[in-house]
């Protein structure tokens, strides 16, 4: 089967469906669907989370201001070190392809948030050492 890659609904809407109720059912309970652009993800609440840790809340803070993508949607990048990536700016060349096998996108939010779970769990507060002077406030 081809898959329109312009548009989900088009991929949906376009397959044989057997009557015409059934039809019009699938493609009003898909218009409910946003569609993402680029690497626009959906909101948060939608998508089920575990909780974060606080200390994980800020580090992100001080790493990202707590963002996974800039003003025009983009996935952010560190200013200092570009190999960075996301909410958790986590290292794409340390960590990338460690990622990738445990299955987690970086470049999302979910998958940037169980990076950064995962790497705690192993390493604690270690892997952000050194934005350590903002996150580690008493």
């Amino acid at each position: 089967m081809a898959v329109a890659a312009a548009s989900p609904r088009a991929a949906y809407t376009s397959q044989a469906v057997s009557t015409p109720a059934v039809q019009e059912s699938v493609v009003m309970s898909l218009a409910s669907i946003p569609l993402l652009e680029g690497n626009r993800t959906p909101p948060a609440e939608a998508v089920p989370q575990e909780p974060v840790p606080a200390i994980l809340e800020r580090i992100a803070w001080c790493e990202s201001r707590g963002r996974q993508f800039d003003k025009n949607g983009a996935v952010l990048r560190g200013v200092v070190n570009p190999d960075d990536i996301g909410k958790f700016q986590i290292n794409e060349k340390h960590w990338g392809a460690e990622a990738k096998q445990l299955g987690f996108n970086l470049a999302s939010e979910e998958g940037n948030r169980k990076m950064a779970m995962s790497l705690f769990e192993r390493y604690g507060t270690r892997p952000w050492h050194w934005s350590q002077s903002c996150w580690d406030k008493n």
